[in-house]
């Protein structure tokens, strides 16, 4: 049985208005427990535990706030210097794309766009 937590309703206003939020607290909290309750609904789920991951939080690109309802946990958001890379993030995968496709026809590109995404599905199952 799952006992109702009360930074439930804190996490899911910041899942619906934020690219990405942290669940982070002691071990044996329920953590994974509330993930996977936002993974039911169809959000992804990325562990902070690999070395990578914690430079980017040491480096600025997060911003680490105390919870208001439970002080023991910690939410983590992307920074504005991490939110100003969107446009160019955006850029550069456009720009990619068109060289991936070029010299393809509108339907080649769907062909192999489709192609692509059963490779991905694959991939998950894995």
């Amino acid at each position: 049985m799952m006992i109702k937590r009360t930074i439930f309703k804190e996490i899911e206003k910041s899942v619906k208005s934020r690219p990405i939020t942290l669940i982070a607290g002691a071990r044996q909290v329920g953590k994974s427990t509330i993930a996977s309750l936002f993974i039911e609904k169809g959000f992804s789920y990325i562990s902070l535990d690999s070395s990578r991951n914690r430079e980017l939080a040491n480096d600025g690109l997060l911003i680490v706030e105390e919870s208001k309802e439970d002080k023991r946990s910690l939410i983590i958001y992307l920074s504005d210097k991490t939110l100003s890379l969107e446009s160019k993030i955006n850029r550069a995968t456009k720009r990619m794309g068109n060289i991936f496709y070029k010299g393809l026809s509108e339907e080649e590109a769907s062909k192999l766009g489709s192609l692509l995404n059963k490779v991905k599905e694959n991939l998950k199952d894995e």
